[in-house]
């Protein structure tokens, strides 16, 4: 099979390897569509290690090894990390930071024709699609659950002013699951000017650029990983507010902040990734037509095109969600 292999820094190479090997309990996925997602540009930047990268899948399960709910032939979107739900952290809340849910994972990514998807991820994270939803839409699924978990940790009220930091994808996704929630007041701080255009096709009250707009919102949500936009919430946020990182920053990033800022009843609190909870909950949503995905999607790639696709996705201006499609 075919796979596109990340080298640092920024090579991506298309190889020949072996089909996985399954272990009982396993399956084996085609995969049909793969999503670059912002923790993939994340690993490009950062460049430590050479991996298949991908984790927003949709494909054709083609083989089944033992006793499995799945038989072959089903169409599937699939989970690459499983909590445990019984440890410490899973008590909590804090789903992603389980050891099971940092260990287990598809292999070796979605940006090749096959992967393994092991036991506990094809019993709990992989679900049916509905006939409706195509390859490129289920992507969607795992990014929109992280952003539905974000949003249920933030708890907000129906009558927040509420500001989103980065007009990406992340950011996109935030402004549609909140107004479905009923928010009444959202705006968006986004500096690239093409992008500001693009944002003009969801329901945003107020577009601006950093240090334009008003002041003191309810909530602040910061979906671009660096320390421009994580100091824009800070100084937009109200006393007794919430700032939200939602985005991973560069390890050498630190914020200088007054602790009175805390002792004035402000809340810090960063989310990251989702569970099988709120993939199943997406999948809802997108079976109901409630969330409509498709006007995300602005280009596709063969897996042959994967590094045109990443530089595109690493400049953002003109892109939103980037498809790339293994088998072609």
């Amino acid at each position: 099979m075919k796979a596109a292999l990340f080298y640092p820094p920024l090579d991506f190479r298309l190889e020949e390897l072996p089909l996985p090997e399954l272990q009982e309990g396993e399956a084996l996925l085609e995969v049909k569509s793969c999503g670059i997602c912002g923790t993939d540009l994340f690993k490009v930047r950062e460049g430590k290690k050479s991996q298949v990268l991908g984790h927003e899948i949709s494909g054709v399960i083609r083989e089944v090894k033992g006793i499995s709910p799945f038989s072959g032939g089903e169409r599937v979107f699939v989970a690459h990390h499983i909590p445990c739900f019984l440890c410490r952290y899973c008590r909590h809340g804090n789903f992603s930071l389980c050891s099971q849910f940092q260990q287990t994972n598809i292999y070796p990514g979605g940006f090749s024709q096959f992967i393994r998807i092991p036991r506990v991820n094809l019993m709990q994270g992989t679900i049916m699609l509905p006939p409706q939803l195509s390859f490129d839409e289920a992507t969607l699924v795992e990014p929109f659950a992280c952003v539905l978990r974000n949003i249920k940790r933030i708890k907000p009220h129906p009558e927040d002013e509420i500001l989103v930091i980065g007009g990406g994808p992340a950011g996109i996704m935030h402004v549609i699951l909140l107004r479905l929630l009923g928010i009444k007041r959202i705006d968006v701080v986004e500096i690239q000017e093409e992008r500001r255009g693009y944002l003009g096709k969801f329901p945003v009250d107020n577009i601006f650029s950093p240090g334009e707009g008003k002041k003191e919102y309810d909530i602040a949500i910061v979906c671009a990983g660096n320390l421009p936009a994580i100091q824009e919430g800070v100084k937009n946020i109200r006393r007794g507010g919430i700032l939200n990182i939602f985005a991973q920053a560069p390890e050498d990033t630190r914020l200088d902040i007054s602790p009175n800022q805390i002792y004035f009843e402000c809340t810090f609190l960063g989310t990251y990734s989702s569970s099988p909870v709120e993939q199943r909950e997406i999948m809802e949503l997108l079976k109901e037509r409630k969330i409509k995905v498709s006007s995300l999607i602005t280009h596709t790639f063969p897996l042959s095109r994967i590094r045109e696709a990443i530089n595109i996705a690493l400049k953002g201006k003109e892109s939103c969600k980037i498809i790339i499609h293994p088998r072609e």
